[in-house]
């Protein structure tokens, strides 16, 4: 977690050392911004199919290499290291929500086994939490909702899924 209380994961994140001088400048975070931005809301709301979400991810990338600037070194593959940014960003959103839904689902359900009686609005509430589940679920990438089941109702882990589809773990 950063200082504003957001989960990062940048796989090719390299710490500056001091023989390193060079430090992302803004005329050179702007460049690849302008280069790179609508490129990555596309692909981004491919995983996500939220195109203001998508666009808040792309722009917490680019915030937290600026507040970070001190400390990463992009690299001389710029375009790569920031699909990789906002492919892990998409991909924190999509189990960090997915949580919260299971979270607010799972409240519905152990009232049914409890026998619980529940305010109709309640009833309802859940039903449209449970369908929004499933539409959300429906409109993954077939890979990225087979992946989902797997890792969410199946109980796999990373690991397992990977050897189960021949993939890479990262």
């Amino acid at each position: 977690m950063d200082e504003i209380g957001c989960n990062y994961r940048f796989l090719s994140l390299k710490m500056v050392s001091p023989a390193d001088d060079h430090i992302i400048s803004e005329l050179e975070l702007g460049k690849l911004f302008s280069d790179h931005y609508e490129q990555l809301c596309m692909r981004t709301n491919r995983l996500i199919n939220d195109p203001d979400t998508a666009k808040d991810i792309v722009q917490d990338v680019f915030l937290r290499i600026w507040l970070q600037r001190a400390h990463i070194r992009i690299g001389n593959k710029p375009g790569s290291y920031l699909h990789r940014a906002c492919l892990n960003q998409a991909l924190n959103y999509i189990k960090s929500n997915q949580r919260k839904l299971q979270r607010e689902s799972g409240y519905y359900e152990s009232s049914q086994k409890q026998n619980i009686l529940v305010d109709p609005a309640d009833h309802l509430m859940a039903a449209e939490l449970s369908t929004a589940i499933n539409e959300s679920i429906r409109k993954l990438p077939p890979a990225c909702r087979q992946i989902f089941v797997l890792s969410r109702f199946e109980y796999m882990s990373y690991k397992e899924i990977a050897e189960a589809l021949n993939i890479s773990v990262n």
